[in-house]
């Protein structure tokens, strides 16, 4: 599962149960911060991010994404 926040930046783990995977993406989609297994209760914020990538917890690790990579989005068909 994977979502894509619009917001500047921010992202928190209240309300839920398992931790997650966040990487924070400049405007060009380069990775600028990842968090990873951010556990419930949590909030945190990059100041220089604009939008927010929510990954299932371990993903970053599994696909091997590093700070400074850029994401390329497909459409589907």
């Amino acid at each position: 599962i994977v979502y894509i926040i619009g917001r500047q930046g921010e992202n928190h783990t209240f309300f839920m149960k398992i931790p997650i995977d966040i990487v924070f993406l400049s405007r060009d989609n380069r990775i600028l911060t990842i968090k990873q297994h951010m556990k419930p209760q949590r909030f945190y914020r990059s100041q220089s991010a604009a939008s927010v990538l929510e990954l299932m917890a371990g993903q970053v690790r599994i696909s091997g994404l590093q700070n400074g990579d850029t994401l390329l989005w497909e459409p589907l068909p």
